[in-house]
């Protein structure tokens, strides 16, 4: 389980700033000559896409958890998570 979290944490990691480089190169290149506005709108988006995340978190948290746990599980459950995130990851590089 240990080294499960610490790939999750590296994966995690990695494509968080994969995903913030892209999103400031976007808004460099919308707003080309005022920095001012490309940081505001990239401020912007990444408060959006906080809220949304985390609101889905929670709501997954809170109405999926048991769940997928009855469902499938405590040790496919740990080990789900971890894998769709390397596929997902494998699929955005």
């Amino acid at each position: 389980i240990t080294a499960i979290s610490c790939i999750f944490m590296v994966e995690v990691t990695i494509l968080d700033y994969a995903m913030k480089v892209l999103a400031k190169d976007k808004f460099a290149s919308q707003f080309p000559d005022d920095p001012l506005a490309a940081t505001e709108a990239f401020a912007q988006f990444m408060g959006f896409f906080g809220q949304a995340t985390n609101t889905l978190s929670f709501c997954l948290s809170l109405l999926g958890t048991s769940f997928v746990i009855r469902t499938l599980g405590l040790k496919t459950t740990l080990l789900l998570f971890p894998t769709l995130l390397v596929l997902a990851g494998g699929l955005v590089y």
